[in-house]
């Protein structure tokens, strides 16, 4: 199945227009062009498309927390080990007692525990915001799509009945035009027939 919905950075100007079918009118003894078959995308294709943008956007947006989580892993086990390195040469240097040891090594895996807090929130906004952001692309591209197709399906129906209100002006000339002729041989044949008479 063809892409339906593109992001702004894929979006290209089209060269022609897309029409969308219309009803056909019903009229008279009116020969009528054959019109041409919308080809575009339903409404269901367009949601669809919608759908997997988000479905994407949201794949993107754990793959984020995740790859924060692992980082945030790493900083803790990067914090743990400079936390024990330092432990071990300030035993072996200076001879600190255990408490102010263990005491520095909880200040140290705090604030990796902080860090990685932190940097675990500004992926959770993140994802937020890229599904945000998604939804309003895809929102919007659906509504623009709409208008431009909905403006060239106008022009078409309006051209379309110009030559059809063109047609029946021609026939009510015509129309006239014979009522006319009919309505003189009348009138003298009446006109005959009171002479006759």
């Amino acid at each position: 199945m063809s892409r339906i919905v593109f992001k702004p950075v894929e979006v290209q100007n089209l060269t022609k227009a897309v029409k969308i079918e219309a009803p056909e009118p019903v009229l008279p003894d009116i020969d009528e062009e054959e019109e041409e078959i919308y080809t575009g995308p339903s409404i269901e294709e367009v949601e669809a498309e919608i759908e997997r943008m988000r479905r994407d956007a949201r794949i993107e947006a754990d793959e984020i927390v995740r790859t924060a989580e692992d980082k945030a892993k790493e900083i803790i086990n990067d914090a743990e080990n400079s936390a024990f390195l330092k432990i071990k040469n300030a035993t072996e240097k200076v001879k600190v007692s255990e408490e102010e040891a263990k005491r520095n090594a909880e200040i140290i895996i705090e604030e990796a525990n902080n860090r990685s807090k932190t940097i675990i929130s500004e992926a959770e906004f993140k994802k937020d915001s890229i599904i945000r952001s998604s939804e309003e692309e895809g929102y919007k591209e659906g509504v623009k799509r709409g208008l431009e197709d909905g403006k060239a399906e106008i022009v078409r129906l309006v051209s379309r009945l110009g030559s059809i209100i063109s047609e029946a002006i021609n026939r009510r000339t015509d129309i006239i035009a014979s009522a006319e002729k009919q309505i003189m041989e009348l009138v003298l044949l009446i006109g005959r027939k009171i002479i006759k008479d």
